[in-house]
């Protein structure tokens, strides 16, 4: 099977991930995708990352997708994708493209929050899930999560899960693409 790898604005060399504050766990994304019925294994995957292309190596190992695309995101840093969503409210790809976007460091982008779910959202396939990891920002218990639940139904968004992480605290979030009747 080809496989094809883009990465936009690509950064010289991975960042250290590794601190007292890192909330980014990848180990339980595939098992509670696999909960869910969600199986990923050759499809089309779109990263969004707020540390250069953290992650992109874990994700073509654990789903060998048929094509991944990257972006670096510097919580709205011109010239990033953010940014760009920002700006022109768009994301690079067509419509109904990707079967998965998975984005870590969401909560940088609050004040784009719906700017960028609608986008996520439109470059979903009808049965594409969204994979958010972050901090408290999308704990159920936060304020910020109120909104976010509204941003996600008004995106066509449905929460499927959100789960803390017993082992970094941190929070992951997975919602579905709500197919159009």
């Amino acid at each position: 099977m080809t496989r094809t790898v883009e990465i936009e604005h690509p950064i010289p060399s991975p960042l250290p991930l590794m601190s007292r504050t890192n909330v980014i766990d990848l180990a339980p994304v595939p098992r509670l995708l696999e909960a869910l019925g969600v199986r990923l294994e050759g499809g089309r995957i779109i990263q969004l990352g707020a540390r250069g292309c953290f992650g992109i190596g874990e994700l073509l190992d654990t789903y060998r997708p048929r094509r991944i695309v990257a972006y670096e995101l510097q919580g709205g840093a011109r010239g990033s994708v953010f940014d760009q969503a920002a700006r022109e409210q768009h994301i690079p790809g067509a419509d109904e493209s990707f079967d998965a976007v998975f984005v870590y460091g969401f909560g940088e982008l609050r004040p784009r929050w719906g700017t960028v779910l609608l986008e996520i959202a439109r470059v979903l396939s009808p049965r594409g899930v969204l994979v958010v990891q972050g901090a408290g920002d999308i704990a159920p218990t936060n304020a910020s999560f109120r909104e976010l639940s509204i941003l996600l139904q008004r995106a066509s968004l449905s929460l499927a899960m959100n789960k803390t992480l017993a082992a970094t605290k941190g929070h992951v979030l997975i919602a579905r693409r709500v197919a159009p009747q």
